[in-house]
């Protein structure tokens, strides 16, 4: 491990409650409705669940959680200023959009995708229409929305194969693997997995990499990997190598690399790599002594990684809730760039959920579930500490 520097770290805000107590009561509702009707949780109980630097415009795009469906916005890191863009008024919208959950991807041609993701529970089933798969063109500045993929399913997560043209997502609460084709519109239904990445990945062949947990009563329990050949349109199971079994780790996020590995940050806070052509895994460290690991590529070539877990109903008091690393795949060193701790503000980042890295060296970590404010956007200085 390298030695750890002080960042300059700040906290973004994008809305405040007007009363932080007011969380608090999310737990004593009743229903979904009497959650929607409280208008200091529907407008200001936010939380960052989705981040993607787009380099064609140097802005990162946030994809958050808010009851009042505004859940698509970008951030300008030069003059530190959100701006929504109007999710909520897109057409076919509705009230039970609320997410962006690990769902936003860029494609060649500078559009950028999308998905919703929900909140609600059982008894709103069969009345949420489910949840979108979503385009926006950063040049027309406009959002539409293509396909519901699953009625009253809504979505979790989604990757681009950009070669393809294929959209990858994961489906809640049932959990289904799905397949999207942008170029025909059409959505194939891959089978039910139980268990989903944050992220899954796909490799240089163009094979999704994925994750499943069997149901079947005589058959080992536990988070498994899945691949599928989308020119084949077939799913392997396994049985794969017994490194593989390290996935039961908790797997929060998949990234292919520049060396054609896939990195996985597990819920436990460690770092695995695939190789798929061997389908053999490999375990690369615990970089910190919290959970969670959040995963992304920088133009320099290495892996940036944020982690902590905290005290969710302290809302950040703690200096050591998380932290951001990197990782040098080729000398398989870790180094520390700092807690995520606004020394001004005196609060950390509790949960992270994404990190995005700009091409000038900045981190941006989104935080979300936090019980005592709303989740802030965290930017932390990372050019020049690197390796």
């Amino acid at each position: 491990m390298g030695k750890e520097r002080k960042a300059k770290v700040t906290g973004h805000v994008l809305r405040e409650m007007r009363d932080n107590r007011n969380i608090v009561l999310a737990n004593h509702f009743n229903s979904f409705q009497q959650v929607l009707d409280h208008e200091d949780m529907r407008e200001n109980c936010i939380s960052f669940t989705c981040l993607l630097y787009n380099p064609n415009d140097k802005l990162v795009y946030c994809g958050i959680t808010s009851l009042s469906n505004d859940i698509l916005y970008t951030f300008n890191p030069k003059t530190k200023k959100f701006r929504s863009l109007n999710y909520a008024q897109a057409d076919g919208a509705e009230k039970y959009d609320v997410k962006v959950h690990r769902s936003l991807c860029l494609d060649d041609d500078g559009m950028i995708y999308g998905a919703t993701a929900c909140l609600h529970g059982v008894p709103d089933y069969r009345e949420a229409p489910g949840g979108k798969i979503f385009r926006y063109d950063p040049k027309k500045d406009k959002i539409e929305i293509l396909t519901i993929p699953f009625a009253h399913e809504y979505v979790q997560t989604i990757t681009l194969d950009k070669a393809r043209k294929i959209i990858y997502g994961c489906t809640y609460p049932s959990v289904h693997l799905f397949r999207y084709d942008i170029r025909t519109n059409r959505t194939t239904d891959l089978g039910l997995t139980v268990s989903a990445p944050h992220r899954p990945a796909i490799d240089r062949e163009g094979n999704l990499w994925s994750l499943y947990n069997s149901n079947h009563p005589g058959d080992d329990r536990g988070t498994k990997l899945l691949r599928y050949n989308p020119d084949q349109d077939k799913l392997n199971y396994g049985p794969w190598p017994d490194s593989c079994q390290m996935v039961r780790k908790g797997n929060d996020d998949m990234t292919l690399g520049p060396d054609g590995m896939i990195y996985i940050g597990c819920g436990s806070g460690e770092l695995l790599r695939l190789d798929p052509q061997r389908a053999e895994m490999e375990y690369l460290g615990k970089p910190f002594h919290s959970r969670r690991l959040t995963t992304r590529f920088g133009t320099d070539g290495l892996l940036y990684l944020a982690s902590g877990f905290g005290q969710l109903e302290k809302g950040g008091a703690n200096s050591s809730d998380s932290a951001v690393f990197s990782y040098n795949t080729k000398t398989g060193q870790f180094h520390s760039h700092g807690y995520l701790f606004d020394a001004k503000r005196k609060l950390s980042c509790v949960l992270v959920h994404d990190i995005a890295i700009t091409d000038d060296g900045l981190a941006y970590v989104a935080e979300t579930d936090n019980f005592a404010r709303s989740g802030y956007l965290w930017e932390c200085e990372i050019a020049g500490q690197g390796q």
